[in-house]
């Protein structure tokens, strides 16, 4: 536990509204990493652009 003291390193430990906002800053971060991972797994399940499919190319008959 000694790496979550503040004094071990000589450190002033942040008061109590600053240590809030770094908590929220990280909750934040971590569910904006979530959310853009989300976003790409269903781009790439889904498909980014929507257009029609082009219809096949017909072959002309060949000559009997």
């Amino acid at each position: 536990m000694d790496q979550y003291n503040f004094e071990f390193f000589g450190k002033k430990k942040p008061s109590l509204p600053l240590r809030i906002l770094y908590q929220i800053l990280r909750y934040l971060l971590v569910v904006g990493f979530l959310y853009i991972a989300y976003l790409g797994f269903t781009m790439r399940r889904i498909g980014v652009t929507q257009t029609p499919q082009t219809p096949p190319v017909k072959q002309p008959a060949a000559p009997a």
